[in-house]
């Protein structure tokens, strides 16, 4: 028999924490359906249910281990990682769930800002920049840091744009909006999709693990935090399911939860690449006796982004999955475009006769072009509809949701001064407009959700291919498209 003060050392390892893993939520079996509940069945339930050799067997001396139990410390015990009852539902069932808006950056980076080192890689959506990129963070979390910014979801990105032109200009635009005081290390190109660059964050993680400081991940929500961790997991061989809970929705972590991930054995110490303030700072003590910690923080509330309007079903139908693909239409001044149900777009001037408009969006959301003066009644008769036309949003059946109207947003003057513009609608893709024309955007409630950058792809012809005009519509012809024989008219 064995004592129990020898299996005390064993017993500590099955210990949970009061934060879940899953969305770092605090344990509550309390409220249903919220953040952090579990079903949790009280002892003497459980005491019942054990079988009759069991009772017998506990019935005894209580410093002397029961079969039962010495079976249980000899059978080798994974680590185990509980999640809360909406975690498991997102997981294994996709189910909707409510969601929870974060209130303040800075109490959320509170734990972030209060640390005297540490790292934090902030990471942004790469079709969806600058929107997606953590405004003032430099002062949220400390101007003490070093910043490593990770662009994920280039798999997204249409054919033809480079990375280290990608990285040159993310670079160039973070600078001017953080200031040059910001402690930016380097801009890796990554997405957690195909896997590519998921070796240099790992690296980037490693080196700061290796040297002890705490690495922190933060960003903008749905910009994929969560994603990139499992990536890193399936790459050092871990299974990503006993981390962060991974879903479209915005807000799914809500709470910073440590990430029991090690990769210093997986990636050595690189000399390379420049060393952190905290490895600069004091190198009279020997090598850090624990290292640092991965920690995964909740999405950013961002009001530039469209996405926190809408639903489970209606982000499936809005967010790309797979990589952009150019869409031109040619629109004649006093003409207007619908983006589903989310966007509307009228050709207020134009100097040209047709105006191209280029859209990089989701295949499944729908482009109707029509007259501007019937838009609002084409508007008002398809908005409720379950046909594809206005679609997103959705048309509730249970009547408890009212989505906002489409009213004036902003209004977009290119010049032949300012060239061709990229317009972003926050959360979705972009629009590039190549010629002089004056635009007047229309989003849910007036939200401002539109922004204005210089163009990824600036040459027309390469963004959008040849166009052919073909009973007033324009379909696009790739350079390497075969010619179509036109069907004979008997």
């Amino acid at each position: 028999m064995l004592h129990k003060s020898s299996s005390l050392s064993l017993s500590l390892s099955l210990v949970t924490s009061h934060i879940l893993v899953g969305c770092g939520a605090p344990f509550q079996n309390i409220k249903p359906g919220e953040a952090g509940y579990r079903f949790e069945v009280a002892d003497d339930k459980k005491a019942s249910r054990l079988s009759v050799h069991a009772q017998l067997d506990t019935a005894g001396d209580p410093d002397i281990l029961t079969p039962a139990q010495v079976k249980a410390l000899l059978k080798p015990k994974l680590a185990t990682h509980p999640i809360c009852q909406r975690c498991h539902r997102l997981r294994h069932h996709n189910a909707a769930s409510r969601r929870h808006f974060p209130t303040s950056p800075s109490v959320l980076l509170a734990p972030v800002r209060v640390r005297t080192s540490g790292l934090v890689i902030c990471v942004i959506d790469t079709i969806d920049f600058p929107a997606s990129l953590a405004r003032q963070l430099p002062e949220t979390v400390g101007t003490d840091k070093d910043l490593i910014i990770v662009a994920n979801k280039a798999d997204l990105l249409p054919v033809g744009i480079t990375q280290e032109a990608l990285q040159s200009r993310i670079l160039k635009d973070t600078r001017k909006i953080w200031g040059d005081s910001a402690r930016i290390r380097r801009v890796i190109v990554t997405s957690a999709v195909d896997g590519s660059g998921l070796s240099d964050v790992g690296r980037a993680i490693a080196d700061a693990q290796a040297a002890g400081t705490d690495v922190f991940l933060v960003g903008c929500a749905n910009v994929g935090k969560s994603a990139l961790i499992s990536g890193i997991s399936k790459m050092a061989g871990l299974d990503p399911s006993k981390g962060p809970t991974t879903s479209m929705m915005p807000g799914t972590t809500v709470g910073m939860v440590p990430i029991p991930l090690d990769l210093k054995a997986l990636f050595p110490a690189d000399k390379s690449d420049p060393p952190l303030a905290s490895e600069t700072a004091d190198t009279t003590n020997s090598s850090p006796t624990s290292p640092g910690t991965l920690y995964d923080t909740p999405g950013l509330y961002s009001t530039s982004q469209i996405t926190h309007l809408l639903t489970q079903p209606e982000l499936a139908l809005s967010l790309p999955s797979r990589t952009l693909v150019s869409r031109p239409h040619a629109l004649h001044p006093h003409q207007t475009v619908f983006v589903g149900g989310l966007l509307r777009i009228d050709v207020a001037a134009a100097e040209a006769e047709t105006t191209p408009l280029v859209f990089y969006l989701a295949s499944q959301l729908s482009l109707h072009v029509c007259r501007t003066d019937r838009a609002q009644a084409l508007y008002d008769r398809h908005i409720d509809l379950d046909d594809k036309l206005m679609t997103p949003p959705i048309a509730s059946t249970e009547g408890g949701r009212e989505f906002p109207p489409l009213e004036a947003c902003r209004t977009v003057e290119v010049t032949r001064e300012t060239g061709g513009l990229d317009v972003c609608f926050g959360g979705l893709g972009w629009m590039y407009v190549p010629g002089p024309c004056t635009l007047n955007i229309m989003s849910p409630g007036g939200a401002q959700v539109v922004g204005v950058r210089a163009p990824l792809i600036k040459d027309v012809s390469k963004a959008a291919g040849a166009w052919v005009k073909t009973r007033s519509r324009t379909v696009e012809r790739r350079p390497w498209a075969k010619a179509r024989r036109p069907k004979s008219v008997t």
